[in-house]
């Protein structure tokens, strides 16, 4: 068996990896585009077939580049095929698409566990992931077209190929974009009712009065429903109490945001969340000292951005969210309103002081030249 015979056997099985697993995650993702909630198995299988899509883009690189290297005619030979230059623009369509992918469709289907897909995106990011979706899917089926159409070798110039996977591109981009307009049905009560409240939030402008109690009961709610629910089923406090305790890890050690979203989709049970909640805002208590008030726990959260974020992704739904974001950004715009009067009234301090050290000059450099006259 030669060596060149060797690289088509692992670049065939590359893009076995790929487009299997590429259409494995599309027949998943149907189901979703019709408004199913994303469940914790969506977010394994997704994660374990994304394992194998990567490493078949590795080895369809690799194995690749190689044969195009030991050609018996020199690299240029097998590159001056126009066949071949429209795959290589394709693979590279394909490699940048993965990055988006990694980046922007996987955090997304992490962070709605339990929600329908696109639940608190907007539109321009929903379209930007279908869009990933359906080069995707094309970019790796297309080249298994061109390697099958062995007529087009130096026949067909690259350009025209091009255009037609241009043509098919926009086309199928199309149809997704379409789909998730008219095929996507959210399955969520209480949607709407979180929407009104979190309009109605923004709607009644800065008040001092209301900000503090509203950042923190998302907090005190999840408690004394923690406490009932606890109560009532005494063989899951083992496991209550170690969703506890990792949300009180997540708050007071230097946790990241995004692995405070993995741990809690993770959670098997709503009553697991709650715990989790409940640690995170308990340690939130101890950060802030004994006696803390609601306004210097916020004080607290407006100051640090990556305390913010942990706690915006527990809330638990999206009117909780926006009602807490809100109330943490008035906080923080009266934090610096204060800073920036002190930093006034520092500086009259200092134009006052300035003038009197001058005044005081100009009394003694007077007598002086008094007796000089």
């Amino acid at each position: 068996m030669t060596p060149k015979t060797i690289l088509l056997l692992f670049h065939i099985l590359g893009v076995v990896f790929g487009v299997g697993g590429v259409l494995m995650l599309d027949i998943d993702l149907v189901r979703l585009l019709r408004g199913s909630k994303v469940t914790p198995q969506n977010v394994d299988l997704t994660k374990f077939v994304s394992i194998f899509v990567k490493a078949g883009l590795i080895v369809v690189w690799t194995s690749g580049l190689l044969i195009i290297a030991i050609a018996p005619d020199g690299p240029a030979s097998v590159l001056a095929n126009p066949k071949l230059q429209a795959k290589l623009v394709v693979v590279v369509v394909l490699t940048i698409n993965a990055l988006f992918v990694e980046t922007l469709a996987l955090p997304l289907l992490v962070r709605n566990v339990g929600k329908p897909l696109f639940h608190g995106v907007d539109q321009v990011r929903r379209s930007v992931v279908l869009g990933c979706g359906a080069i995707s899917t094309l970019s790796w089926v297309f080249p298994v077209a061109l390697g099958l159409a062995r007529e087009l070798n130096g026949i067909v110039p690259a350009q025209l190929i091009l255009l037609n996977y241009t043509m098919l591109l926009a086309g199928l981009a199309i149809t997704m974009q379409l789909a998730g307009r008219l095929v996507y049905r959210p399955k969520l009560q209480g949607s709407v009712e979180g929407s009104e409240a979190s309009s109605k939030v923004a709607d009644a402008g800065p008040g001092p009065s209301a900000s503090a109690p509203d950042g923190i009961r998302m907090g005190d709610g999840a408690r004394a429903q923690g406490q009932t629910a606890r109560a009532g089923d005494p063989a899951s406090d083992r496991s209550n109490q170690r969703a506890r305790q990792a949300g009180r890890d997540a708050s007071l050690a230097s946790t990241s945001p995004e692995r405070v979203i993995g741990d809690f989709a993770s959670l098997g049970s709503e009553m697991e969340r709650e715990q989790y909640r409940i640690g995170l805002f308990d340690a939130l208590r101890t950060r802030g000292g004994s006696g803390s008030d609601a306004d210097r726990l916020l004080e607290l959260v407006a100051a640090d951005e990556v305390l913010r974020r942990k706690i915006a992704a527990v809330a638990p739904d999206e009117a909780a969210r926006g009602a807490f974001s809100f109330t943490v950004e008035k906080v923080r715009r009266r934090a610096e309103d204060r800073m920036w009067a002190k930093v006034m009234d520092w500086h009259a301090s200092m134009v006052t002081l300035n003038a009197a050290e001058a005044y005081d000059g100009a009394d003694r450099a007077a007598p002086q030249t008094a007796v000089a006259g």
